[in-house]
């Protein structure tokens, strides 16, 4: 039987039994809040005065098919487009679909422009809003926080860090992978750019940018017969994919933090994780059959969260149940026993045991949140304080 909770508890609910892991959107392209701040209002605003000029050719043409066209440029180009005078400005910053890019998906947008993905990849700002008001990952179907810019698909944490359709390599490997100069195939393929930062769960540091191409574009000038792969490959796929091997920080370096929005009720979502599941598989034990349990990096839109919590979670809603309804803080404690359906769950006795309720051993295995401290963190800090 589902747990049964109020509409009006549902915010309270959200605050005390999920939350959003934060550090995995700073392993990815991450710029610092402050930066944003002085370019927001200027992308998103047209000037208040006027215009003077008009769009040439194009002003004859009624305001909406002008508006219709520039939703079909790409982002470089509607970037230029914006910047041509007031008037183009003005009809730019109208468009639904602008706004709701710049207003959420501000971090995208920049790293489209910074990278050169905009300018190699021609995807468009209609792309970008289909793919901000669409939840599902592109790997495996369930909910994606994050987007790979170069084809701009939305993708999980799994996935975008462990799938082959995140895969990038450096120009100059390929380029001597496959024995071609490397200004040659930087003529043949599209090139991004990287963006200095610290990238992945090594927290690699990078302060010059490198030169990344994605396998599928050089999948796509194989199969055109412009590149031959070595002839020792040819039976073997994954050696020859060689250079896409999955590396600890390239992926990261064109992937960053995409929030979904939810045109039915205009709420921006970054994604929620289940603090119940966290406990279960931390310290808690769980009477259910472990093959059911979601993942602790299993994320969640607010209504999905809602469905998985009345259906499914029981430590969650233990969880809960002990805090009040959101109104006392709930420590785990060893000692410390919550009910749940008439079910007793008890701590284990240490962070890497799991057992049934009873006793009955499950094995051991190790937390997978994992606990650091952010350099972000650090620095804004820093920040702050001077």
């Amino acid at each position: 039987m589902p747990f049964e909770i109020r509409p009006e508890e549902e915010d309270a609910l959200l605050a005390t039994v999920a939350y959003h892991y934060h550090d995995y959107d700073l392993l990815v392209i991450r710029s610092p809040p402050h930066e944003h701040a002085p370019v927001r209002d200027s992308l998103l605003e047209a000037f208040p005065s006027p215009p003077l000029s008009s769009l040439g050719d194009l002003h004859p043409f009624p305001v909406e098919i002008i508006a219709a066209i520039c939703l079909w440029m790409d982002v470089a180009t509607l970037f230029r487009f914006r910047q041509i005078n007031r008037f183009a400005r003005r009809v730019i910053s109208s468009l639904l679909q602008y706004r709701h890019i710049t207003t959420h998906a501000l971090e995208a947008y920049r790293a489209t422009l910074r990278t050169r993905i905009g300018i190699q990849m021609h995807f468009t700002l209609a792309d970008m809003h289909t793919a901000l008001c669409s939840p599902e990952c592109g790997g495996c179907g369930k909910f994606g926080s994050f987007v790979f810019l170069p084809t701009f698909t939305r993708v999980c944490w799994v996935c975008s860090s462990g799938s082959k359709i995140s895969r990038v390599s450096t120009l100059s490997s390929v380029a001597s992978y496959y024995g071609k100069p490397r200004a040659e195939m930087r003529r043949l393929l599209p090139v991004i750019s990287s963006i200095p930062g610290i990238y992945s769960l090594k927290e690699i540091r990078r302060t010059g940018s490198v030169s990344l191409v994605t396998k599928e574009s050089t999948l796509a000038l194989e199969a055109a017969g412009v590149l031959q792969r070595p002839s020792l490959c040819d039976k073997d796929y994954e050696h020859a994919c060689a250079p896409f091997v999955m590396h600890g920080v390239y992926w990261a370096m064109v992937t960053t933090a995409f929030p979904y929005l939810d045109r039915a009720t205009g709420r921006a979502e970054n994604g929620l994780l289940c603090r119940g599941c966290r406990l279960n598989s931390e310290q808690l034990l769980w009477q259910v059959d472990p093959a059911g349990f979601p993942g602790v990096d299993c994320t969640y839109t607010r209504e999905a969260f809602l469905e998985h919590f009345k259906n499914v979670c029981h430590v969650g809603q233990a969880f809960w149940v002990a805090s009040d309804g959101g109104i006392d803080d709930v420590e785990p404690d060893p000692a410390q026993e919550l009910t749940a359906h008439g079910e007793t769950l008890q701590f284990a006795d240490s962070h890497e045991d799991l057992r049934w309720v009873g006793g009955q051993r499950l094995g051991r295995r190790r937390s997978p949140l994992l606990r650091r401290r952010s350099l972000w963190d650090s620095l804004l800090g820093e920040k702050n304080k001077t």
